[in-house]
């Protein structure tokens, strides 16, 4: 018996060694390398790099433009991953592309209270549309997300970043180059005599310069900069319009110096505005971002100037995107 049984079990040996392919012929692997994968990826991802700005909310019978005054951003960067303002918090997330289709992951905000219920209702809105949206198209200049399954979509226009020269542009990971924990930091609102009422971050120094000396000073940190924002009412301003005001400024600047600037019109402070971004300083060795802000009723006019002041190379689309985090913070 025991015999049987030993011939038995090397009969069964025999076999499974026979069934066994052969080392040489095993499948290749049809996964490519890593870095095949990474280059794929990016080259089929047209968002990365971009930066947004909303300006519709639009159902399948209707479409709603984005509260006067308010600021709702959307920056994607080259490694998946997106954020911005909705408006009052910042806001950020995972987001995934394929051909047409977009998929956002989870999406983390900060929690601050805004101080009009427009605001929050809207930002809730965009909040709860922004991960469940499925498709993405680029078409003029915009950008729209939209939900098969609703029919809701959201229209982006006024690209942050992309149309910024050469020199002043930022590295490509900077549209999200503010650590979380920045972007996680509480801002201090506070009124200051009647012409202001902001909101900034809480580490940052703030001069008071009183409302009859007509400037407030902040300077701290956000993200990987350090910047110093003015705000003040220029006395005695002449131009009949906001566009007259803006061109008086422009008129000494030379052909090159102007190829660079960019100007868009915003609201701020409840009122019309214009941004203009690359102005070069007095010295003329660095570069500025300027908010023209149109007061009608008798009030004065607004100017916010915002410059980086750390010893790093220069970045635009950074100090862009902190300020319009900052005019969405603006009351008065």
């Amino acid at each position: 018996m025991k015999l049987s049984i030993q011939a038995l079990l090397l009969s069964i040996s025999l076999l499974v060694s026979a069934c066994a392919p052969a080392p040489e012929a095993s499948a290749p692997a049809t996964t490519p390398p890593p870095s095949e994968t990474s280059d794929s990826t990016a080259a089929s991802d047209p968002l990365a790099n971009t930066s947004w700005q909303l300006v519709v909310f639009s159902t399948v019978d209707s479409e709603t433009p984005v509260v006067a005054g308010s600021t709702i951003t959307l920056q994607f960067s080259a490694d998946s991953q997106a954020g911005g303002s909705g408006g009052c918090n910042t806001y950020r997330g995972s987001y995934q592309v394929e051909g047409s289709t977009i998929a956002f992951g989870e999406i983390i905000s900060t929690l601050r209270a805004c101080l009009d219920n427009s605001i929050t209702e809207q930002e809730q809105r965009y909040l709860q549309a922004l991960p469940a949206v499925d498709q993405f198209a680029l078409t003029d200049g915009q950008l729209t997300l939209t939900s098969t399954s609703t029919g809701d979509g959201l229209t982006f226009a006024i690209p942050l970043a992309g149309t910024l020269p050469p020199n002043s542009a930022a590295e490509p990971d900077s549209p999200l180059a503010t650590p979380a924990d920045t972007v996680n930091s509480e801002w201090t609102r506070q009124q200051f005599g009647g012409a202001w009422d902001i909101a900034y971050p809480a580490d940052w120094t703030v001069n008071d310069a009183g409302t009859n000396e007509g400037a407030i000073q902040l300077e701290g940190p956000y993200g990987d900069h350090r910047y110093a924002v003015t705000l003040s009412y220029p006395i005695g301003i002449s131009a009949p319009t906001l566009a007259a005001w803006v061109d008086e400024q422009l008129s000494p600047l030379s052909p090159e110096a102007r190829a660079v600037v960019e100007v868009s019109k915003i609201s701020a402070a409840q009122a019309l505005a214009q941004k203009v971004l690359n102005l070069p300083t007095a010295d003329g060795v660095g570069l500025t971002h300027h908010v023209y802000i149109w007061r009608t009723e008798g009030k004065n006019q607004r100017l916010i100037t915002i410059s980086q002041t750390d010893d790093l190379p220069f970045d635009g689309a950074a100090m862009a995107t902190f300020l319009d985090q900052f005019i969405a913070e603006i009351g008065i």
